[in-house]
């Protein structure tokens, strides 16, 4: 059982890896805007790096199936959200294109969110 979950967890991994790679030097901790990356994972949705974690901190949850394990994937997700909305709040002030960027790609999930 624990061998689909692992494919969960390498796989969001593996996503989330990709992502970063894209990024390259413009990752950071903090939001900043050092350059706008729309190519690669980011053609099709805003935060695969974010989506990638989510789905790797998904398969260990489903793992580890516990209230507690549920309410740390609660947790990890609304830290994440709020991590998107403040970095997209930057990215809007810096890169005037990032609104027609919005406007034609998803957040997290192509045609949901």
């Amino acid at each position: 059982m624990s061998e689909r979950y692992d494919v969960i967890i390498v796989g969001g991994g593996a996503a989330g890896l990709s992502a970063a790679l894209v990024l390259g030097r413009s990752i950071s901790l903090l939001p900043e805007a050092r350059r706008l990356v729309t190519s690669g994972p980011y053609a099709l949705v805003r935060h695969p790096l974010y989506l990638g974690e989510i789905v790797a901190i998904s398969g260990v949850t489903l793992q580890y199936l516990s209230v507690w394990a549920l309410l740390l994937l609660g947790l990890q997700f609304a830290f994440q959200l709020q991590r998107m909305t403040n970095e997209e709040r930057v990215l809007i002030q810096v890169f005037p294109e990032y609104s027609h960027y919005m406007a034609r790609t998803a957040c997290l999930v192509p045609g949901l969110y």
